[in-house]
């Protein structure tokens, strides 16, 4: 090897190793911070006192596996209602002829238009109105349906330029 190509592998390692540093620093610096006892007046890298109090906390007074469960059934049940809606609605406006299609498009375009805070009120009081406030199936049903016309869109161009699903 020439010494051109050492010291190139050598800067090569030394950068690697201070963005590995910069990369693992703040994961570091959060794992010291929630051993201490009060972080805003502990204010070095170790704890003064050392305490597991937090993670107590988090896992027996806030529990926090149930937080994490119901975001995993949210996420999911939203993707699973999301897709099945807007598959099947892109499948027959790309594949299918029908009277008024041109006039769905372009009123399903025209809602893009309407801005996400002016829909706040009209969902809150759908929601009121099916009793499912403080519920996972509201949520699940908000979210779902949140950003459906802009997924629509892009599902119903990936089944034209694909042309999948020949029935």
């Amino acid at each position: 090897m020439k010494v051109a190509e050492i010291i190139s592998k050598i800067l090569m390692y030394i950068l690697m190793l201070f963005m590995v540093f910069i990369s693992l620093a703040p994961l570091v610096w959060t794992f010291f911070n929630s051993l201490k006892t009060d972080p805003m007046w502990d204010t070095g890298l170790f704890p003064t006192e050392w305490t597991l109090e937090g993670y107590r906390t988090i896992f027996v007074e806030i529990k926090i596996f149930r937080n994490f469960l119901n975001s995993l059934i949210v996420s999911t049940g939203a993707v699973v209602i999301s897709m099945i809606v807007l598959v099947l609605a892109a499948y027959v406006v790309a594949m299918r002829q029908f009277r008024g299609k041109n006039i769905f498009v372009m009123v399903l375009l025209s809602t893009m238009f309407l801005p996400g805070t002016a829909m706040t009120y009209p969902i809150y009081r759908l929601i009121y109105s099916l009793n499912l406030q403080n519920n996972l199936l509201g949520l699940i049903l908000i979210y779902s349906m949140s950003n459906i016309v802009v997924n629509f869109f892009i599902i119903l161009f990936f089944v034209k330029k694909r042309r999948l699903f020949y029935l």
